[in-house]
């Protein structure tokens, strides 16, 4: 599914007005249904790095408290590591994982299916990681 000429230069200007330092993130939210992107450091507060999102610092203390409850649910039940945490809600959807000390925080478009959000996760991952 490829993104309108509108969307995709919504994109580009977004990403040239947030600066040099987010045109990773700018980058990251050009996959298609990608609403909000955000870094967020695992210790500490506020966000590392956000695009497109209305609160940072609510975001990224939420992130921050999701990771860290979903890691001690898997540690006390010796379930292995938690890799990707995913939420689906009425006004959108939304996908967590870690890498070393950053948290990797994504909204997805609501209309997205559970297989939609895994896949542009995947592809938001890839774009993280290169």
């Amino acid at each position: 599914m490829e993104r309108d000429a509108a969307g995709l230069a919504f994109d580009i200007a977004a990403g040239l007005a947030e600066g040099a330092a987010n045109s990773r993130l700018a980058d990251l939210a050009r996959v298609d249904g990608v609403e909000f992107v955000q870094t967020v450091a695992l210790e500490g507060k506020g966000a590392v790095d956000s695009w497109g999102v209305e609160n940072p610092e609510m975001t990224a203390d939420w992130a921050r408290d999701m990771q860290r409850l979903f890691s001690q649910v898997v540690e006390r039940n010796n379930m292995g590591e938690v890799n990707q945490v995913e939420g689906f809600g009425l006004q959108r959807h939304v996908a967590l994982t870690r890498r070393a000390d950053l948290i990797l925080c994504a909204g997805f478009r609501r209309t997205f299916t559970q297989e939609q959000v895994r896949e542009a996760m995947k592809n938001v991952l890839i774009k993280w990681a290169s």
